[in-house]
This record gives C-alpha cells, structure tokens and sequence, in this order.
C-alpha cells in the first residue's frame, strides 16, 4: 500500500525553462548534507508522514530466482578465477614481484570502486523515475538492479533472499532502458574468456602470456568482495559468523572493517531517507574512496537533480506508474545513463592501459 499526497500551500516556486512547469522547492538537511528536492507544484508531500510503505505481497517473482544452475556454474567459476590468477602470479616471479602485486591489487581495487560508484548512479536515477516498473514488471531488469530497488525500498534484508543470484548478477549487470548505453553486459562474455585464455596459457606456456589477463582477474575479484560488503552490511552481526561459512571470507571482512576500507556507520548513512524520498542520495561508495571522491559523486548527483528539476515522487500518485510519467524523468535517466555509461566505458580499457604502463615500467626498471 502506498500512502496518498496532500496539497501544499505557500511554498516558493520556480518555472522549468524546458516546458514552463511551475515546481515548488524545498531544501532538507540529511547527514550534514543539504540537499534541494524538486516537485510539481501542488504535490509536495510531507516527507516525513508520507513513506514508502509497498507491500511485499504485491510483488511479481524475479525470473532469475528460477534460474539456479546457471548461476552455481558461473560463480563456481568465478571463485576458480580467483585461484587461477594467484597461481598466475605464482608461475611469474619475475613480473609479479610483491611490489608489483601490491599496486595492481590497489590500482584495482580503485576501478572497482569507481566502477560500482558509476553503477550506483544509474541504479538510482532508474529508482528515482521508474519506481512503479520495479512492482509491476521485474523481468525488465537484471537481478541485481532489481534486488537493489527491494532492498532500498520494501525489506533491507532482500540481498540474501537469493544469495547465489545476488553475487553473480555482478557479473552480468545490465541497467536497462530503451536508449541506454548499458544494454549488453560486457563482462557476462570476457570473464569467462579471460579465466580459459590464461589457462590455456599456464598449460601451454608454464605462465601467462600477457599480465593483463591477471589484472583483469583481480578486477574481477574485487567485484567478488564488492558484492559481498554489501552483505556484509546487512547481516546482523550475531549471524555473520555463520552466514559467511567460508572462515576466510569472514576473517577477511572483520579485517577491513578495523582497518577502515568497510564503513558500516556510514553505508547507514546512505539509508538514511530510503523511505522518505527517492531523489535524496548520497555515498554511492561502499568501500573505502579518499573522501572528496566520495563528495564528488555526491555533488554530480545533485546537480543532475536540480538542473533537471525532477520531481519527488514519494507520496505522489505518479509513484506507481510504469516507466516515470514526465519527459523530464525520460531525459533524466538518459542524462545519467550516458554521462555515466561513458564514464564505465572508458574506465576498464583506462584501468588496463595504466597496469599495462606499470608493467613495462618495472621491466624497463629490471634492464
């Protein structure tokens, strides 16, 4: 069920330069955050008595919850892809000396979170305007997208309902929309490539013919630990012993909590008015960034928000309608999608060619 929108009265309007709408404004302060909200005029609601309130009955399944071997098979071997690229660097002493492991693991680590920090923006400007396509067809999204919305909006707790699809639908996910640049999941087709390419090479060659093949596997394991922070986050501490049955894993996780790369106090933050309105986001990180990064994204958002004027849906009628109900959402999403989907175009081979710099450095070092 979803709670109705009253009138406003009194507030200051501004006019849409794209189509002479009026809209009413009202600024909220949320985490030591201002933040400026956008809405039609005469449909602002009170966002603190009117939350999202969807009820999980209502909800179609997700295709992909059907779909388990599929999924064992592909994270079967993605967790061997792991393995195979430590021996990678095992068999290759000379290029993978410990420094060089060192800053490729963290050259790295830091694609992957600008990569999911990319991601995220799309995920909630697709939140943002097609909150009622989530309800009423899921199958319109990939796994991940779609467990994210029920997870932000109807329970917390949605990412370990399906666990195995969660953590795989990392590889595969595809944000979709009619103009959209994401619409093939790239990844879903070179990372298996990629694990069979190097290990033709450690049979045939005794090591990998290029270092990229390992850097590009190390991508993929911080995809690994990217989507097991997010439970990480959500597991009630008393059963994070026993759902992270793999020891390691676990070890691992309590490690980078101590040492700063995992936040739970601020991911919390990022929750803050998950029920109260669908345009106020902020830390699209969920691992360790220096902090004007994380600002940065902060700021792009927002910006995007007031440039394009978009309405709150929350507490509005339109909240339930399928696939945004303004021109002004359409070019929103698109906005984002391309701005951001070029950003994640350019980052992999970006990444690659800077570890690709690294190694011909240290070999021209080694002379």
């Amino acid at each position: 069920m979803l709670s109705q929108p009253t009138a406003t009265t009194g507030r200051p309007t501004i006019v849409s330069k794209q189509n002479s709408v009026a809209f009413s404004r009202e600024s909220k302060t949320a985490g030591g955050v201002t933040h400026t909200i956008y809405h039609a005029a005469g449909e602002k609601p009170n966002l603190e008595k009117y939350p999202i309130n969807v009820d999980p009955k209502i909800l179609v399944p997700h295709p992909a919850t059907k779909h388990y071997w599929r999924y064992a098979i592909q994270y079967a071997l993605w967790n061997m892809s792991h393995i195979l690229c430590f021996y990678a660097m095992y068999k290759s002493p000379r290029i993978w000396t410990p420094l060089a492991i060192i800053a490729h693991v963290g050259i790295t680590f830091f694609y992957d979170q600008l990569n999911f920090a990319l991601g995220h923006l799309l995920l909630h400007a697709s939140f943002a305007t097609r909150f009622g396509t989530y309800i009423k067809r899921p199958e319109q999204f990939n796994y991940l997208v779609y467990v994210a919305w029920k997870h932000h909006y109807v329970d917390v707790q949605a990412l370990g309902e399906y666990w195995l699809q969660y953590r795989v639908s990392y590889i595969d996910v595809c944000i979709w929309h009619p103009h959209s640049v994401l619409k093939v999941p790239v990844h879903q087709y070179l990372l298996p490539f990629t694990y069979f390419w190097l290990a033709f090479d450690l049979w045939t060659q005794g090591e990998a013919t290029s270092p990229l093949q390992v850097d590009y596997l190390l991508i993929y394991m911080w995809r690994h630990f990217q989507a097991m922070t997010h439970e990480y986050y959500h597991v009630p501490s008393s059963r994070q012993s026993t759902y992270f049955c793999f020891k390691p894993f676990y070890w691992v996780f309590s490690l980078f909590e101590v040492v700063g790369v995992t936040d739970r106090a601020l991911h919390k933050e990022h929750h803050a008015d998950d029920r109260n309105a669908l345009t106020m986001v902020d830390h699209f990180f969920d691992m360790w960034v220096p902090k004007w990064v994380d600002e940065l994204f902060t700021v792009y958002w927002r910006s995007r928000v007031a440039a394009f004027q978009l309405k709150e849906l929350v507490g509005s009628p339109d909240l339930m309608k399928d696939d945004g109900s303004t021109r002004n959402e359409h070019i929103f999403f698109l906005t984002i999608s391309k701005e951001a989907g070029l950003g994640l175009a350019f980052l992999l081979p970006f990444t690659l060619f800077i570890c690709y710099l690294m190694h011909g450095m240290m070999a021209i070092a080694e002379v």
